[in-house]
């Protein structure tokens, strides 16, 4: 199905962690907050943390400064919940990717081939889609760095 701009990306970024039980898995140019930042994604994304035992978040983000900059209530989730939601920078050797995806828990899946264009497209229930998705993540994020921006100090 297609998915045409930001309002119907972000209800169908909330839809996606909202149906997830396991794992959700954001692979972001910044983690644009016309995308992000709707109350029911940051509501569902809290909730998906702190509701289900093995729940795991990982964002990897290809542009931490640009993304710190705009600030997003997903950043301060996962400072306070670390164990279930982590946020990392792609590697230098990987700052070319453009696609911009979400996969929830290897079924789910809202993909772009570029981060800028306005349309992606949804799969509620594909698994093989969501699998091949989730096999170039876990790919760049073996090679991704901690984001220093997105971490805090406690002093």
């Amino acid at each position: 199905m297609l998915v045409r701009g930001y309002t119907e990306f972000s209800r169908h970024v909330a839809m996606l962690i909202e149906h997830s039980r396991t794992n959700v898995a954001i692979l972001t140019y910044e983690l644009d907050p016309r995308l992000y930042a709707s109350d029911e994604i940051v509501d569902g994304f809290k909730r998906f943390c702190l509701s289900h035992q093995r729940a795991r978040a990982r964002i990897l983000v290809n542009q931490p400064g640009r993304t710190v900059k705009r600030s997003n209530a997903l950043i301060d989730i996962a400072r306070m919940i670390p164990s279930r939601a982590e946020i990392r920078q792609l590697n230098e050797d990987d700052v070319a990717v453009e696609r911009e995806f979400v996969v929830g828990d290897n079924r789910c899946l809202l993909y772009k081939d570029r981060y800028d264009q306005m349309d992606a497209r949804w799969f509620e229930d594909a698994p093989l889609d969501a699998l091949l998705r989730l096999k170039d993540f876990d790919a760049l994020w073996e090679r991704s760095l901690p984001a220093r921006e997105f971490t805090t100090l406690g002093i």
